[in-house]
């Protein structure tokens, strides 16, 4: 169950080309600011976390995505994106 799937997120990361990585760390970082303008009395770990929320409800989801959050929704590990709402 859950090795496969973490195997699974580990190598599609390692494939990910460098351009794609430095993309998303730009993107992550642009999302951060802008949280810590809207929230500033969060601290750190709480804004990777709503950051981390925002990136997951507003990219394109791959089937693997899909897949994953139905195993989760199957094994009671609950909706990833509900987790953090």
């Amino acid at each position: 169950g859950k090795m496969m799937n973490s195997h699974f997120l580990d190598s599609s990361l390692v494939n990910m080309e460098g351009k794609e990585v430095d993309e998303s760390r730009r993107e992550m970082i642009r999302i951060l600011k802008d949280l810590k303008q809207k929230h500033p009395e969060k601290d750190l770990d709480q804004l990777v976390e709503m950051a981390n929320y925002y990136a997951l409800s507003h990219q394109q989801k791959s089937r693997a995505f899909y897949r994953i959050q139905a195993t989760r929704m199957m094994t009671g590990a609950g909706n990833i994106l509900k987790k953090h709402a």
